[in-house]
């Protein structure tokens, strides 16, 4: 599915580039307030806050400069305090020696062989996989990566290894994020819920707290795949109480219904990559090793785009009159790339206003995410 300019996106009045443009000035100036407290060095925390997140936050805040600052602030504490870069550079780390071990070793989808002197976190993350509960696989139908969630094969009561885990995910499904996607689609499969295995109320706390503060504007579309009637009877109860926005992102579907199976395929086909079980072609089965093996991502997606994808980008050679020259690089080590501006018309939707630019328009990556002149990557999917 192609986005339209100017179109809605996901129920919302219109995608962030047409919204942002009369929001120039307030961006500016959290710009300048950011860069004075937090100066951006390659390869260090600070390279998280990039355009594309400040914009984000922006969003989040109505566009209120003082108060997304301080969620700005809130969020890089947290970042700090939650190890979140060093968690995935650890993950990453340990994948090489997932891939190494011989596939008998991890027949069943619990088993990760692991060094050990591996990081405690990884273990704890590979450990609350083990069910295969929370995953990233494949995009949508919008090209946005897919964050499968199954709640009823939950095997811990850690709050502490849940968050680790849902965190990883989260970053996770950035970095697997092409130049022009920021979001990310939700696929909820409740089968096999029940109180019994329901998160703790500290952990689905948590969970909101984080989301909310810590990954604003980051939800393209929530699917809710075989909830309990009850849930969904509530849900519609409150639905006139929660963001319409956000409202028109949650869609509740049901197995074994054609008019929601058919919606199913709407929302994920096209792709072949939403998983076989949901009615999908992708014949890929969850395991650890086939997850966290550096041929499954490790400790993430490698940010790699071609020649076709969302604006046109490319891989190339620097000078080579086509694209880029591009490093693949995992979340929480530098990676970088050289690019053109893809289209003179996306930067004219982007500003309001045509512009130029040179021959190839330098431009840099970190963490699967433009960190210069990264007005090229948001179009709201």
């Amino acid at each position: 599915m192609t986005e339209t300019p100017g179109a809605p996106v996901d129920g919302s009045v219109g995608p962030p580039v047409a919204r942002d443009a009369a929001h120039r000035d307030a961006f500016g100036a959290l710009r300048e307030q950011l860069d004075a407290e937090f100066p951006r060095v390659v390869g260090t925390p600070t390279a998280w806050l990039d355009d594309g997140c400040l914009w984000r936050h922006l969003r989040a805040r109505d566009y209120n400069v003082a108060s997304a600052a301080t969620q700005l602030r809130d969020t890089y504490a947290w970042r700090q305090s939650f190890g979140v870069d060093p968690l995935m550079a650890a993950t990453a780390a340990a994948a090489a020696a997932v891939s190494a071990a011989p596939p008998a070793a991890a027949a069943d989808a619990g088993a990760t062989p692991l060094p050990a002197a591996a990081d405690p976190t990884v273990r704890t993350v590979h450990a609350e996989s083990a069910t295969g509960k929370q995953f990233v696989h494949g995009t949508c139908a919008a090209g946005r990566p897919v964050l499968y969630m199954r709640p009823g094969v939950q095997n811990s009561k850690d709050t502490r290894g849940n968050l680790l885990q849902l965190v990883y995910s989260l970053e996770r499904g950035v970095a697997a994020m092409r130049p022009g996607v920021e979001k990310l689609t939700l696929l909820i499969d409740f089968t096999g819920y029940s109180l019994r295995v329901a998160p703790s109320f500290a952990t689905q706390r948590a969970t909101l707290a984080i989301l909310q503060h810590h990954y604003p504007e980051r939800l393209g579309l929530a699917v809710l795949w075989g909830a309990p009637r009850l849930f969904h009877l509530a849900y519609k109860a409150l639905r006139p109480f929660v963001d319409p926005v956000t409202a028109a992102k949650v869609v509740f579907l049901y197995p074994g219904v054609p008019a929601d199976v058919a919606r199913m395929a709407e929302l994920f086909g096209g792709r072949g990559e939403l998983l076989a079980e949901y009615g999908g072609g992708s014949p890929w089965v969850y395991s650890n090793r086939a997850y966290f093996a550096v041929e499954g991502g490790g400790g993430g997606f490698p940010h790699t785009c071609s020649k076709g994808d969302t604006g046109g980008w490319g891989v190339g050679q620097k000078g080579a009159g086509v694209v880029s020259k591009h490093e693949v690089m995992w979340p929480g080590t530098v990676g970088w790339a050289w690019a053109r501006c893809p289209s003179p018309s996306l930067c004219a939707v982007q500003y309001g206003e045509p512009h130029t630019h040179p021959p190839l328009h330098d431009q840099w990556y970190c963490g699967g995410r433009m960190n210069s002149s990264d007005h090229h990557s948001t179009t709201g999917r």
